[in-house]
């Protein structure tokens, strides 16, 4: 088994205090079904959209608001006063992208790829992760209503209980056990969400990477902290986040596998999963993951909202990041950038509306 990276100490970010793991990307064909998936199913709340007519497309936003927050402004204000609320927000979102037409039976349109398949040429993006009480009943739920499921839900090795299921453009979601559920655990308060039971947690994002070392430092160079991994025979898992809390140094470095993914499977944060397929750093041959981007198309990017996304950019190209778009403002949408990371997957940097909160904690 490789053994887990153990990063020294936290460096300075390049992006300002506590920058926030804003949102995923993912284009999507048809905005109606996949509503019906991130609301009906996940239980998500459905945040805001914003649309760009002289581009046709269309972002639609969705996640777990905590309870009692203020609804975003109507659908009739100003596209800039929504966006201003979007990127105020503290916690994670799931932005799906609508290039109109994609819909419509007739388009000719042969759907986007998931990102696990290789023999599309497309593997790179892995899962978004949901924190439930218990993914097996969960699970079973999705299955009767008719949901994809890729895996059922039962335990991963010694990580926990898990399973995965599809959403209607065949992204894949991990169901997993957050530490203290399960049928013989204490049930979590408030209403159910959609189909996964009370207080779901939007947990993770998940990417392949060929250089963990590579990719590690220029996440932490974005704010996140290095959290833990899990290290399995022929592929280690690291995760980084930007929790209230560091970690405890025996969870980062230490040995014990099931305590660090419960202490992980605790977590109300979101984190940055990336994963390792041992050997793809050393292999000449090896050529690389896909980002998304290029045919076939899917997964975007992440997004990530800082206090100066001009600095931030300028500090990131002057360590040798890859600038992909340079900060300027987007319609009427507020400033934006693209970087580019180790393995070319795209991060969007959004200037903050709000004030440099504390780092996030889903409130119980």
């Amino acid at each position: 088994m490789a053994a887990a990276v153990t990063p020294p100490r936290e460096p300075t970010s390049v992006v300002g205090a506590n920058p926030i793991f804003a949102q995923t990307m993912l284009r999507v064909a048809d905005p109606a079904a996949s509503a019906a998936f991130y609301t009906g199913v996940l239980g998500m709340s459905h945040l805001t959209s914003l649309e760009f007519p002289a581009l046709e497309f269309s972002l639609h936003f969705y996640g777990y608001p905590p309870a009692g927050e203020a609804p975003a402004p109507p659908a009739s204000a100003p596209q800039e006063e929504r966006a201003a609320w979007l990127w105020a927000r503290p916690y994670p979102t799931v932005e799906l992208t609508h290039n109109w037409g994609t819909e419509k039976a007739d388009s000719g349109f042969q759907g986007y790829d998931n990102g696990n398949d290789a023999a599309t040429g497309g593997r790179g993006y892995g899962h978004l992760g949901v924190l439930v009480d218990d993914p097996v009943a969960a699970v079973a739920a999705m299955k009767a209503a008719g949901v994809k499921v890729t895996r059922e839900a039962s335990p991963f090795q010694d990580v926990g209980v898990l399973g995965f299921v599809a959403d209607p453009d065949g992204y894949l979601v991990e169901i997993i056990q957050r530490a203290g559920g399960g049928a013989g655990g204490a049930a979590s308060a408030g209403p159910p969400a959609g189909m996964v039971g009370p207080d779901p947690v939007l947990a993770q994002t998940m990417l392949r990477v060929r250089d963990p070392a590579a990719s590690i430092a220029f996440y932490r160079r974005l704010g996140l902290t290095y959290l833990t991994a899990l290290a399995f025979d022929d592929f280690s898992l690291h995760f980084l986040g930007a929790p209230p809390a560091p970690p405890p140094a025996a969870t980062v470095g230490g040995n014990d596998r099931p305590a660090r993914a419960g202490w992980l499977w605790g977590l109300r944060s979101p984190t940055v999963e990336l994963t390792h397929n041992h050997g793809t750093e050393a292999d000449a041959g090896f050529g690389g993951y896909h980002n998304g981007n290029s045919e076939p198309k899917g997964f975007g990017h992440l997004g990530l909202i800082v206090s100066d996304v001009a600095a931030a950019v300028e500090g990131l190209r002057g360590e040798g990041v890859r600038v992909v778009r340079e900060a300027s403002p987007f319609q009427d949408a507020g400033v934006i950038a693209f970087v580019a990371d180790p393995d070319g997957y795209l991060v969007e940097l959004i200037q903050r509306a709000g004030e440099v909160g504390a780092p996030y904690a889903k409130p119980l």
